[in-house]
Formats: C-alpha cells, structure tokens, sequence
C-alpha cells in the first residue's frame, strides 16, 4: 500500500492514487448522477485560534437521496491577515485519500507564504470518513495484525497468510463501516467542495490540492466548472490510468527513486554497506536478512519483518530528506535492531500506542480508494499481475499486491470517478517533481494533458510535492492564485 502525502514543505506523503482491473490501460470511470443542488444551513463559526475559526458542515450522505442522512464534515478557516485586500478563499486539501484538512488551514502561517495568507482566508476541511468526519471510516483498532505481515509472499504460507489477512480486514470494514463506505468516494467529495462554496458564500472559490488533492480537485473542476476561480494540483495522479494499472506505474516510480537513493548512497559510501559493496547489494543483504528472521522492536509491538521493512523502505522514498533516516534505520536493522525501522513504518501507518492506531488514515484510503477499482478486480485478478510488477518495480513492485488485495476484497461496490476534462483549462495549473515516488512526472504530465494542455510547473527534486519546499514553484504557485497568472510556458524550478 503506498499513499501519496506528508506535509507541506516536508513532502506531502499518502499511498497511490489510481483506478483499473485486470491490467488494461484505460480508465475505470463514469458519469456522475445528476443530482439536485443540496442547500446547506448556514455556517455557525466559532473562534478556536489566533485568526482561526471552525464550524460543522452538513453534507448528505447521498446526494441522489438525501433521507438517508448526513456526514457531518470539520471545517477550520484561518482569516485573511489583511480583510481589506482579501481576494477570496482558497480550500486545500492534503490528499490521501484519508487524510482529514482542517490541519491545513489551523497551521496555515506555517505552510502558506505570507504573501498568500495576506490576500486568502485559507479553509481546510476533513472530507467525509476522515479525520473528524461524523461517521467516519472505521474497521480495527491496530492495523498491526493485518499490515506487518510479508505483503510480497514467496511460498504457499506467505500467500495464505497474506490473503488471510486482507480478506479479514474487509471483513472487519464492513462490520464496522459497511453503511458509511459506499458514500465516501471522489465524485461525492467533489460536490462536498461545492456544497462548502456556496456554504462560504463565494460565487468562485480557488483551490490548493496536494497528491490525491488533485484528483479531487480535478474531478470538482470538471464537474463544476463555472465555480472554480483558480486551482493548483501540485504532485498530480495520472487520470487516464485505471487502478491496478496506475499502481503499477507508481510502484515503478518508487523503484526508481530506491535506485536514486542508491546512487546517493553509492557516492556518500553510507554505514549501512560493508567494505566492497554497493548500496543496492547492502540492502538486498539486510532485506534477505530481515525476511529469514524478523528483528526485535520495542515491547508490546510487531517484529520487523518483510511488512515492516517494506513499509518503511517505501516510506522513506517521499523526500530525500528522509533518506538519512532510512540510512540509519538499515544499519541498525544490519546490527539486529528492528526499531528505527518500526518508527518508519508507524511514520506510514499511524502513531501506534497502548495496541492502537491511533488515527484513520489507512482505512479511510482504503474506503476512497477501493471504489474506483474495475469490477473484476478480484483475488486471482490481483496475483495475476505479480509478474508485472516484479518487472516493473524488481525490489518494490511486488509490494504492492497487498494494497490491491485489499480492493479486491472490498466490500463496497465499486464507485468510480468521471473523466477529466478541460471545462476549466484556463484557470488551472500542474505542478510535478522530476523524482516524485508517489505521483510520478509522467502521470502529473498527462494530468496536465488531460485538463486542456494547461500549463505545467516541471520541479527538479526528489520529492512528493513541491508547493513549501521549492521556492521557486512556490512563487509560481501564489502568483497564479493571486493574479490568475499562469507562467508564460511551462516552467522549470
């Protein structure tokens, strides 16, 4: 399972975005339901922080018939630091899927430039079956179980053990959330972005989305375009892939920034490698040492296995600036210490304290997700692709058979998104990083295709998101939003 997001000017960090079966090259989407407008009640703000205030908005739980309840969604606003020269607002979202947005905007001066926050009030919310979202997506209380085990099995017990473990925490998402789980999917958080612009009483409204967040806002902007002012997609998945085809092209893109780190490591000559080795030969010695023999963490937790490892591995792979970590993290799983290596891959999963994951990440991913998957997606579906990610990703591909049996497995029927189109070209603008694991180039280039050949921000780092840690795209970035001023041509940070 790999997700696309972390945070602004640290590298945004969630698992893949995507959206096909069997393997083929087209898209799994449709059109949306046409639906009558949902009126919201007005919005009662309270004041909960230095220019931060925060209100409830009711969303139905389906828009196509609103009898059967609400999802009741947190929204937090930080206000504009100058009124008299505000612009408008600008809703951001961090991604995912599953990762609630009210952070955003209660640590706006810390993500944001000053320049932005003095033109915007900046407004976050948690979409529906995240974060604080009433309900929200729920299905066990440690993910430990069900994620710690080999997600890239190599005998018959690893396959069973592996198929087990997927198959019962399906089961447990339906126990616990199978009411909640057919309504949580991008076409009805799009009109959840809409709902909350009429709520916010803005004619237009602009929009920052990050990883999944481009998805989203992609798919808003091309549902409703005539509402959309400007909009940034920073770190784009690729819209014309189905699922299965689109994690295999991201777990590509993690496979080529594990060969970068390599190269680093190669050139650094990093304390994980013995005398005479190469990094790839250090980590595929320590990775054969792990799997044989999982190495012990700290009391009350899961070993380090292949689960662990593999996570943290990928985990890692957002931003070179975690590399350093994962150096350190390898060589002490080289000395028989598994910790750092659990520390990463809680970094991934969720805090972990008293036998509990302490947040929904994981699972109301899998509950966005999981519905944008082919209908014929199943189990022997899954494995049939094994070969293909072995080729594709050699050391990180077969990773990811994990993440697509749990797909297969939903027990929500699939959901999928529209095709994106260029309703709003003219007030949209991509932005990619050069060695982006999660979202790679290619795909935030066909985003960029897809919504009309609008211009695209090309960053030259290795990291997942650029917006707060590359200050040239950052610049481009506000300008567009502040001005409605694209680069002349695509550019190069």
């Amino acid at each position: 399972m790999k997700r696309a997001l972390r945070a602004i000017g640290i590298a945004f960090f969630v698992t893949g975005v995507a959206s096909c079966g069997g393997g083929t090259s087209s898209p799994d989407t449709t059109e949306p339901e046409v639906v009558e407008v949902w009126n919201p009640p007005v919005l009662e703000w309270t004041d909960c922080g230095t220019n931060l205030s925060c209100t409830t908005l009711e969303v139905p739980r389906d828009y196509s018939n609103p009898d059967l309840g609400v999802f009741e969604l947190p929204v937090n606003r930080y206000r504009s630091a100058t009124q008299t020269e505000r612009i408008g607002t600008v809703l951001v979202n961090p991604g995912g899927p599953g990762s609630g947005g009210t952070f955003l905007a209660e640590y706006a001066d810390y993500y944001y430039s000053a320049e932005l926050l003095d033109r915007f009030d900046i407004v976050g919310w948690d979409p529906r079956g995240t974060g604080g979202s009433i309900p929200s997506v729920d299905c066990v209380d440690d993910l430990d179980p069900y994620f710690s085990v080999d997600p890239s099995p190599d005998s018959p017990a690893e396959t069973e053990s592996l198929v087990a473990s997927v198959e019962s925490f399906a089961a447990e998402c339906a126990a616990r959330s199978g009411d909640v789980l057919p309504y949580v999917g991008t076409i009805d958080s799009a009109r959840d972005i809409d709902t909350l612009r009429r709520a916010l009483g803005e004619e237009t409204i602009s929009y920052l989305g990050f990883s999944y967040g481009s998805e989203l806002g992609a798919t808003w902007a091309t549902m409703f375009p005539d509402s959309v002012r400007a909009a940034v997609l920073d770190a784009s998945v690729d819209p014309t892939l189905g699922y299965a085809d689109s994690l295999i092209e991201q777990a590509a893109g993690f496979e080529a920034v594990l060969d970068r780190f390599f190269e680093h490591c190669d050139l650094d000559n990093c304390v994980y490698m013995q005398n005479g080795e190469t990094a790839a030969e250090g980590f595929d010695r320590i990775e054969e040492k792990v799997e044989k023999e999982s190495l012990p963490t700290y009391e009350g937790r899961v070993s380090a296995g292949a689960g662990v490892f593999q996570t943290a591995a990928a985990s890692s792979l957002y931003s070179d600036f975690d590399w350093f970590l994962f150096v350190e993290a390898l060589a002490a799983a080289d000395a028989g210490d598994g910790g750092m290596l659990l520390e990463l891959y809680d970094g991934y999963m969720g805090e972990h304290v008293d036998g509990r994951t302490l947040d929904n990440e994981i699972e109301a991913y899998f509950g966005t997700i999981c519905l944008e998957r082919a209908p014929d997606l199943d189990t022997e579906a899954v494995f049939a692709l094994d070969s293909v990610l072995g080729e594709r990703a050699p050391r990180m591909g077969r990773g990811w058979l994990q993440e697509m049996l749990v797909c297969a497995n939903w027990p929500a029927a699939p959901n999928p998104r529209p095709t994106v189109d260029s309703s709003a070209r003219d007030r949209m603008l991509v932005v990619g990083s050069i060695g982006d694991a999660a979202t790679p180039l290619a795909g935030t280039k066909a985003m960029a295709k897809a919504l009309g050949d609008v211009p695209l921000v090309v960053v030259n780092s290795n990291q997942h998101t650029s917006y707060g840690s590359n200050g040239c795209a950052t610049k481009i970035v506000d300008r567009f939003l502040i001005e409605n001023a694209p680069p002349t041509e695509n550019a190069n940070c």
